[in-house]
């Protein structure tokens, strides 16, 4: 299609100058033309044809196939072609601009296609215009040598004036001599603007903290937005405290340097994700354990946002550590990672920066606007990990102008024990509670209640805790001070009520807020057995709470509960999608999680409030067992108000569906409101089970799609009736859904193009029900003298897709052993009389993983080729086979050794973190005999044998089994793809005359009247994947990495000495135990070789009505004649009985002989 920027469809990004930088046409894409097949091939057309429009000459794109030569020539501007990735359903193609040969810094052009169908959706553009070199003279002084780039960097940089500055303060230290090693010395052509030469504008770098080595300035030669040839060098400086990488650009004319960053990123530090307690449920792990204990519980993770700094400094994006309030502790700092044991004022530090930054980049990754959202917060906030004179609190002041954030303040947890209140996520989440209402409501309280601190901290922290008490709000806390007794449980009848004695506001009106909302995230999916769900649910409460308060405002700062649920309910039903899940589908349950706290008193109620509150005027509803309520429901699919009937009788008792009869189904409405229901309407819908039931998207209205249903009074109940509707597969699921005035059901709240799982729509809407039916054939009598109408037979479901084989035992499981080294350090105390001596001794755990593949079955999969056969017509189908094609006899392996080492070279790109090494490892796995790599064998840190598991091996920080087996089963499936890749099957009507043994079949169509309509797909094997610890052993290191015992197995301790052992023991707690099993359902196809052919026969017939209607009459003259057949030996039969009578009567007469009809003139014998 050609381009066209006028469309209403074609968004045209441009920059301030005027130019054109971007464009985004989702609704208008580009196509390929025919035969086009490729991303690459597909973004080379789209470029041409958008050249005018980005200011492309032909000359520039005429080669933008080949890649940057990075020699110097007099082709002016080029486009060269960079790379290729994809990112989930999309593929990013880049092209880098060249001037005479070489690559112009950071200056190209992506296109953005999408993969399925193949196709651009955008496109950016950060080429340069006009270029003219202003150093010409430079070309004959151009060298890539890396004797030039170090003496470059020594005479210009000078390291005893810059780079031993700036490694002095990476180290913190004084730094005598720096070395320089060259990684890379490359040329490019470089637009120089001295605002850029260090880092003060760059988005991805901020300035440096604190002294900054003054550069030496540039040549006067060198002028501002300057062309030049330059010299981009990548190098490391190195001393005995340290290395920092760095890369510099340099003029070699005039030796100026025009650009220089060194690399400072990805900080990484020990954080408590959850407080222990939490985490472990081990209520022995307080603030005063051990050094040891306390440190077995921490994560490493990567610090979000940080400015870069020399040293670095925990500071960033949203939050810097200050030292603000008493005691005077200053924040650290660090020449690489923040890693401290949990005990020091370090490790608060860390976390405090951790915690205080994630409250903030959760708003951010909900899809705030953080400008608007906080648009009285300046950031960086400030936090101070150490304030409060040591005392067990925590404070979220406001700024000056009380209109924003002025960040967090913390003491510590426990009063005399070092660990700080800030290692505890819950209560930043409480403190960000305040943060969040100081830019809305100008105030750090609601008008009714603390906050909603609380609420967050609770339910953030439910999914997967293993707290002994799940509704102590601040468990590791509590524990260290039972004074501080906040929970999430408050009963009503004891006065936790809106409205109740002890809602007075402060802290207990926030206790009752955080049960009320807690109570919400429990029927959303909070009390539900997968984590997933649990996690949804948490999030999207999340989301209510920061949305609710967003809608307030100083002036409307709610002074009862209820202001708060209207807020939470309005911002749900105003959102249209949140991360995938389409807004509008929870208000009902945040209303009933109120009314159950005692909200929505009817007036004249007694006070102060001690029951709960009342349900909406109207509130009709099918009973799913909850009466209407909001409880969680795992099973949600079978609702017995819902009744199926064969005859339109009324009864309520449910009968079995007849396939492809009229049925009839019955539902019973309720009203559990306080006023009648007017104008109710019922309507109903259908689904075969098996589909993936998105609503309404797989769904179909019954054949009489809905009724009316009149007024209905407050806590009475209707039967609406009958639905038609006629059955299609062996298991339907009916879904009927009841509205009123003044009660919506919420499938009207789903906005065109919008669909929703059931779990997500049928639990939360009490005016929705579903049913699961079985469905059983009509049992039908040889000679039904009431049948004249014609019906052809059903194809048995056998026909439709080969059976599936039963499932193989786990112990014919495909196995593959994984190891993961993890190492620990742990102090050791020795006592020697009067001296006591501490040494740290240095473990590492091999933990081998064993991950079963247990076969499930076999399964369709993709559509390989279609055709259809009009009556009468036959074709030959040819089926190639790619991989026999491009393989040798001696190279073709079985499927299951292809899939072996995939998996094994994928394992080791992930290991090594190098995409290369995918296709070494496979070339080099494919060299070895295939009889050995089906056997087993060692195959870098990943085997099929548990006898040689780790030839090599990287260090693990952690060997959580649920991640291990997420990982591998990522690694599966990737394998999976390749596999299917590889050998790829193709049909077609057309012999490929380059392969002798090519398998064809004929079909043909010898029906009258119908088309048929061939499918061949290809047949995958299923698997399940379940994950194991096979075993843990231990071995140690002494202080240089060098082992001095050899692997010991947990039962082989007994002769460590005792302190040894319980060091073991500890950091045994913090791994997984041998025989943890997981299996989180996770399914891997691997595609077989072999296809299927589905034939389906066309809905419509090809013959003209007088044709069809001949063959109509010849089969009802069949039927009759079969009929009468039937007839005939029912009467024989009789014939037998009398005659039997007869004899049994003594009565020995002969018997008339019976004649036989003739047939009528005409009629055939």
């Amino acid at each position: 299609m050609t381009m066209n920027i006028t469309n209403p469809n074609v968004e045209v990004l441009t920059d301030s100058a005027g130019n054109t930088v971007g464009l985004n046409h989702f609704k208008q894409p580009f196509t390929p033309s025919d035969g086009v097949i490729e991303a690459r091939k597909l973004a080379a057309q789209y470029v041409a044809e958008v050249a005018e429009i980005y200011g492309f000459g032909p000359g520039e794109i005429k080669d933008i196939d080949s890649g940057v030569r990075h020699k110097l020539d007099k082709k002016k501007r080029e486009l060269k072609f960079s790379s290729e990735k994809n990112i989930r359903d999309l593929i990013v193609v880049e092209y880098e601009q060249s001037y005479n040969g070489l690559p112009v810094f950071r200056s190209g052009v992506s296109v953005l296609i999408h993969s399925s169908p193949l196709r651009v959706i955008g496109s950016a553009n950060t080429t340069l215009g006009s270029i003219s070199i202003a150093n010409e003279a430079a070309a004959e002084k151009l060298d890539t040598t890396a004797k030039t780039a170090t003496s470059m960097v020594e005479r210009i940089l000078n390291p005893g004036q810059f780079v031993e500055q700036i490694m002095a303060q990476v180290v913190d230290q004084d730094v005598k001599k720096a070395k320089i090693k060259i990684n890379e010395n490359n040329l490019i052509v470089y637009h120089y603007r001295a605002d850029e030469r260090i880092n003060k504008h760059e988005a991805a770098f901020v300035p440096l903290e604190g002294n900054v080595p003054e550069l030496r300035p540039v040549d006067k030669s060198i002028k501002e937005n300057g062309y030049y040839y330059t010299n981009e060098i990548l190098f490391t400086s190195s001393s005995d405290r340290g290395e920092v990488h760095w890369r510099v650009i340099i003029e070699p004319q005039s030796s100026s340097v025009l650009y220089v960053r060194p690399f400072i990123s990805n900080i990484e530090g020990y954080v408590y994700r959850q407080d222990p307690l939490t985490t472990t449920g081990n209520a022995s792990i307080t603030p005063t354990s051990s050094t040891a204990v306390l440190n077995s519980v921490r994560s490493q993770v990567t610090l979000q946002g940080l400015t870069p700094s020399a040293p670095q400094a925990l500071s960033g994006n949203y939050v810097e550590l200050q030292d603000i309030n008493l005691p005077a502790i200053a924040p650290p700092t660090s020449a690489g990672d923040f890693f401290y044991d949990a005990d020091t004022d370090n490790f608060t530090a860390v976390n405090a920066y951790h915690h205080s930054d994630f409250t903030f980049r959760m708003v951010e990754g909900m899809g705030f606007n953080m400008a608007t959202y906080f648009d009285g917060t300046t950031f960086p906030v400030r936090v101070d990990h150490r304030g409060f004179f040591g005392g067990v609190n925590a404070q979220a002041p406001g700024n000056p102008g009380g209109n924003g954030s002025d960040g967090y303040r913390y003491g510590v947890v426990q009063a005399g024990q070092p660990l700080g209140i800030a290692d505890t996520v819950r209560v930043v989440l409480h403190e960000f509670g305040h943060a969040i209402l100081w830019d809305n409501v100008h105030s750090p309280n609601f008008g009714f209640a603390h906050s909603a601190g609380d609420s967050m901290a609770c339910i953030y922290a439910d999914p997967g805790s293993h707290a002994p008490d799940r509704f102590a709000t601040f468990p590791f806390v509590t524990a260290a001070n039972p004074f501080i007794d906040r929970r999430h449980d408050r009963s009503v009848a004891a006065g936790w009520a809106w409205g109740g004695v002890l809602d007075f506001g402060g802290y207990s009106s926030e206790q009752i807020l955080s049960t009320t909302l807690f109570r919400a995230y429990r029927a959303l999916g909070g009390d539900a057995s997968e984590l997933a769900e649990q996690e949804w649910a948490a999030r999207y409460v999340l989301y209510l709470i920061i949305g609710g308060t967003g809608l307030l405002t100083p002036v409307t700062n709610p002074s009862v509960s209820t202001g708060f649920a209207s807020a939470m309910k309005n911002f749900d039903l105003g959102t249209i999608n949140f991360e995938g899940q389409p807004g509008g589908l929870t208000h009902k349950v945040i209303r009933w999680a109120f009314e159950k706290q005692g909200a929505y008193q009817l007036p004249g109620a007694p006070t102060p409030v001690v029951t709960e509150g009342a349900p909406p005027d109207v509130d009709v509803y099918i009973n799913d067992g909850r009466h209407g309520e909001y409880q969680y429901l795992a099973n949600y699919s079978n609702t017995t108000d819902i009744v199926n009937r064969n005859v339109a009788d009324g009864v309520l008792a449910h009968q079995t569906p007849i396939l492809g009869e009229i049925n009839y189904i019955y539902v019973t409405i309720r009203n559990r409101g306080t006023q009648i229901a007017n104008d109710i309407i019922v309507k109903g819908f259908k689904c075969k089970q098996g589909a993936s039931l998105l609503f309404p998207i797989d769904w179909k209205p019954l054949s009489t799609p809905q009724l009316s249903g009149g007024s209905l009074l407050s806590g009475s109940d209707a039967i609406i009736g009958p639905f038609e509707w006629v059955p299609e597969g062996e298991n339907e699921c009916i879904l009927m859904s009841v509205q009123a005035t003044g009660d919506d059901s919420n499938i009207n709240n789903l906005l065109l193009g919008a669909n929703v799982s059931p779990h997500h729509l049928v639990p939360f809407d009490n005016n929705i029900a579903m049913r699961l039916m079985a469905v059983e054939e009509k049992d039908k009598e040889c000679c039904d003298c009431h049948e004249t109408s014609l019906k052809f037979p059903r194809r048995p479901d056998q026909c439709v897709s080969p059976a599936s084989p039963p499932w193989k035992p786990y112990d014919n499981c495909i196995f593959f052993y994984e190891p993961r080294i993890v190492e620990k350090t742990v102090p050791i105390t020795n006592q020697n009389g009067e001296f006591t001596h501490v040494r740290n001794l240095r473990l590492q755990f091999r933990i081998i993983f064993e991950h079963c593949l247990s076969f499930c079955g076999k399964q369709q999969g993709a559509l390989i080729y279609t055709t259809t056969l009009l009556p009468g017509e036959k074709v030959r189908l040819y089926q190639h086979d790619r991989y026999r094609k491009v393989r040798s006899e001696s190279q073709r392996l079985t499927l299951h050794a292809s899939f072996r080492q995939t998996v094994s070279a994928l394992h080791q790109v992930k290991r090594t973190q190098s995409e290369s090494r995918f296709t070494e490892a496979l070339v080099q796995i494919r060299s070895d005999d295939d009889h050995e790599i089906t056997l087993g064998g060692a195959l870098f840190d990943f085997s099929w044998d548990i006898d040689n598991p780790d030839l090599n091996f990287t260090l693990d920080i952690q060997a959580n089994t649920s991640t291990v087996s997420e990982e591998f089963g990522q690694t599966l499936r990737t394998a999976s793809q390749h596999v299917e890749a590889e050998r790829a099957t193709v049909i077609s009507t057309y012999e490929d005359q380059e392969n002798i043994d090519t398998t064809s079949r004929m079909l043909e169509n010898r029906n009258e009247c119908y088309a048929v309509t061939y499918f061949v797909r290809r047949v995958n094997e299923v698997y399940n994947l379940v994950t194991r610890v096979k075993s843990i052993e231990v071995r140690f290191l002494d202080a240089n990495g060098k082992e001095f015992s050899g692997w010991l197995g947990l039962d082989e301790l007994g002769e460590l000495d005792e302190v040894i052992q319980q060091a073991i023991r500890e950091c045994l707690l913090t791994l997984p135990t041998v025989g943890d099993t997981i299996n989180q359902g996770t399914t891997i196809t691997l595609p077989t070789d072999g296809t299927i052919y589905e034939p389906e026969l066309a809905h419509c017939s090809s013959c003209e009505p007088m044709k069809i209607v001949e063959a109509e009459i010849k089969l009802e003259k069949a039927k009759g004649k079969s009929r009468k057949l039937c007839l005939e030996a029912e009467l024989l039969q009789l014939e037998i009985q009398r005659r039997k009578a007869l004899l049994e009567s003594g009565d020995l007469s002969p018997f008339e002989e019976t004649q036989d009809n003739e047939p009528a003139p005409g009629e055939e014998p």
